[in-house]
Order: C-alpha cells, then sequence, then structure tokens
C-alpha cells in the first residue's frame, strides 16, 4: 500500500533537522546550486514519506553528478576518508569513533582496528569535474586501500562491531548501506528512534544522541530497543508516532496509534517498565498532539476531528471533550505549569483555555501563519514555535 505524503509543515522541520545532520550548505568545494538540489532531493524524499532506511541507503551509495544525483554532495560536503568514516557512525549510529584514530577508545569497545576497518569502505571514491565546472562526478573507482598507522597494512572494510564484508567486485559503500540499514543492524534503528525521542522529549533515551557507548547506556533500554523496532519497520509513517515528555510522579509516556490501528486510538504506558497502562479510545480522527498536566493526573489529547478530550490518568477514562478548532482540527496542544492549555489549529488560530470551566472557555487570537510544531516554557511564561510566529497579549511567539 502507498505510503501518503506528509504535511508541509511536518516536512519543514525535519528536513531543518536532517539538513544539519547532513551538513548541507554551500562551500568552495560544493556550488551553491549543487547545495540548492541536495537541499530539494532531502525536502523531496521527507515530504513524499520516504522510509528513513531507503533514504540513507541511497544517500550512501549514491553515484554520479552532483546536479543529476544531488545525494552524492554528502561525499564533495566531505571529501577526507577518516571523518567521512566518522560522520557516517555519529550520524546513523549514534557513534564516536574518532577516538579510536589514535589509540583503542578509553571508555568503549571500538578499537584501531575497528576504525580504519570501518573507514576502509570509504577508500575508493572517486571525484572527477563534470562538463559544468560547478558540478563534480562521484564514482566508484574500485582501489584504493586504508592503511594502519601502528602496523602499515592495508585495512580490509569491517562492519562496526560486525564481521569484515564480503565487497570484493562491488562499490565499499552499496555494501556498507546494505549492512548499516539491514534490521539485523543493532545501531541504526534505536539511533534514528532515539533522535526523533529527543526531538519531542528534548532529551534522548541515549543522550547526547551520538555518543552511544557502553560507559553511556540507555536510560531506559527496552524502551529504545521497542522503539528501534517500530522505526525499523519498512512500512511505517513516521509522522504518526508522536512520542511526549512523561509526567514526573507516574513517569508516563503517550502516543498517536499507529497506522493500521483505531486512528483516535491512545495508548498510555510506564515509561520505566514499558508496561501498558490504558488504551483510550474516543476521537474520530488522527490523534495529532498529547500533554499530560502539570500534576500528571489528567492528559489532554487533540484530534483531526477538531476536538480536545481530557482523560483521567486513575481511572483511564475521558473526563470531558469539547470541541476546539474548525477546518483541519488541532495540531498541536500542551498544558501551561498553571492547568490551562495552549492549543493551535488548521484554522489558523491559537487558543488558551480553562478546560475545567462549564463549559470550557477559551481566549484566541488569530495568526497568518499554519502552525506546525510549539513548545511551552512554562518558567519563561513564553509560548514558542518552531516554526510559526505570532504575539498574543503577554505571550509572544517566534519561529
Amino acid at each position: 500500500m502507498p505510503v501518503p505524503p506528509v504535511r508541509k509543515e511536518f516536512a519543514e522541520i525535519w528536513v531543518m533537522k536532517w539538513a544539519e545532520l547532513l551538513m548541507i550548505r554551500s562551500a568552495n568545494e560544493v556550488s551553491y546550486k549543487s547545495a540548492y538540489l541536495y537541499s530539494t532531493w532531502l525536502t523531496d524524499r521527507i515530504s513524499r514519506n520516504v522510509p528513513i532506511h531507503l533514504m540513507v541507503r541511497e544517500l550512501l551509495g549514491a553515484t554520479g553528478g552532483t546536479f543529476r544525483s544531488p545525494a552524492t554532495n554528502f561525499y564533495q560536503i566531505e571529501t577526507d576518508t577518516l571523518k567521512t568514516a566518522e560522520n557516517v557512525a555519529r550520524v546513523f549510529l549514534g557513534c564516536r569513533i574518532q577516538c579510536a584514530q589514535c589509540h583503542n577508545h578509553p571508555f568503549d569497545r571500538w578499537t584501531m582496528d575497528d576504525y580504519y576497518g570501518f573507514a576502509s569502505f570509504f577508500c575508493q571514491i572517486g571525484r572527477k569535474p563534470a562538463e559544468d565546472y560547478r558540478e563534480t562526478i562521484v564514482f566508484n573507482r574500485g582501489d584504493g586501500s586504508v592503511s594502519h598507522p601502528v602496523t602499515g597494512r592495508a585495512m580490509e572494510p569491517k562492519f562496526l562491531g560486525g564481521p569484515l564484508a564480503d565487497a570484493k567486485g562491488r562499490d565499499r559503500r552499496q555494501v556498507l548501506a546494505d549492512w548499516l540499514t539491514s534490521p539485523d543492524n543493532p545501531f541504526f534503528a534505536p539511533s534514528i528512534a532515539n533522535r526523533v525521542w529527543a526531538h519531542f522529549f528534548g532529551v534522548g533515551i541515549v543522550e547526547p544522541v551520538d555518543d552511544v557507548r557502553v560507559s553511556n547506556p540507555p536510560g531506559n533500554p527496552e524502551l529504545i530497543q521497542e522503539l528501534g523496532k517500530r522505526r525499523g519497520r519498512p512500512a511505517r509513517q513516521p509522522g504518526r508516532v508522536l512520542p511526549l515528555a512523561p509526567g514526573e510522579p507516574y513517569r508516563r509516556a503517550a502516543h498517536a496509534a499507529e497506522p493500521g490501528q483505531d486512528r483516535g486510538g491512545l495508548l498510555v504506558w510506564e515509561a520505566e517498565t514499558g508496561r501498558e497502562f490504558h488504551n483510550l479510545e474516543g476521537h474520530k480522527g488522527a490523534v495529532t498532539g498529547v500533554s499530560f498536566s502539570p500534576d500528571s493526573n489528567v492528559l489532554a489529547s487533540g484530534s483531526e476531528d477538531g476536538s480536545i478530550r481530557l482523560w483521567g490518568m486513575e481511572e483511564g477514562r475521558q473526563l470531558r471533550s469539547f470541541t476546539a478548532h474548525g477546518d483541519g482540527g488541532v495540531t498541536w496542544l500542551e498544558f501551561a505549569h498553571d492547568g490551562r492549555i495552549v492549543s493551535c489549529g488548521r484554522d489558523r488560530v491559537v487558543k488558551l483555555w480553562k478546560p475545567y470551566g462549564v463549559p470550557p472557555s477559551s481566549r484566541t487570537r488569530r495568526s497568518k501563519f499554519v502552525n506546525a510544531r510549539c513548545g511551552w516554557r512554562a518558567s519563561e511564561r513564553t509560548y514558542s514555535t518552531r516554526s510559526v510566529s505570532c504575539s498574543w497579549g503577554k505571550f509572544k511567539a517566534a519561529g
């Protein structure tokens, strides 16, 4: 079944994040046109909801001109073999291996053999000028090696934490891409899931998100492995799973129902044990936002059906429901420190609710911008957004 495209706002925020990780920028080695086409390639893949493992496989094995095959700019922005290996390990595996360049890693399992074996996947990249002086052609030279600085021997390509690779007669980068995005890879899917988790929580299950090592274990190993399994499903829709910061007394987390389940369902589980706590149903459209009250006793959820529903966490039942936004529904909501709720909608209206009134009351402010994702900073009494800009009395937003 074809995967539907994502909303424009979703694509914009994740393009921004991945553009930073992939170092998309113009430089002396990368023309403005190449950088623009590289950015357009990334935007297209995320907008079309291309699964992350397919996008990464295309990127790592890219061959051709930096105009006609924009993903090749990944190898033109950074041309140093060792730094390319370090970037791939950090961005896609969450591992910092650069410490093993000069000596065995003092705080992790990586040895110099691991480092230079992994770097040899990138030592046969060839580059030559195209007809247009601004374009470079990236190709597989088929020869070249990386030498161990201590023993001087040529290193065979070796998967990080795995066996030697059988790359004879093949592009080593393609061999690496197949292994890296394989369901059997223990690093890739959990690392991507950890980055997504950190985006919503503000902190990763492993923190920093690019420093996975034996001396920096995940706060919840079972949770990151389960999220990795979910992120690794080829047919997943990355825009549907929405984790939210847990309340302190219960340390809970909630997420929108995955594709194939009830579109209006919510699952609540205990983050420490992974035990399912509640299965809440009631919304008629996909859930687009969830937030716990300051005391963690109430969960608020917003939906494409335009409603906001309040759920009691002790009894696991709906406390009340009210219509919040019109066409397009609720795009985001969050509890403020005083128990009120801030919500945004596709109707371009921002509302501040007193949800416990009879009926619930709100103050509204219309913005010329459509909300993508917002965040509430209670300590500063600031309502902030990633990609919108609006102001409302003493509440001020800048994206």
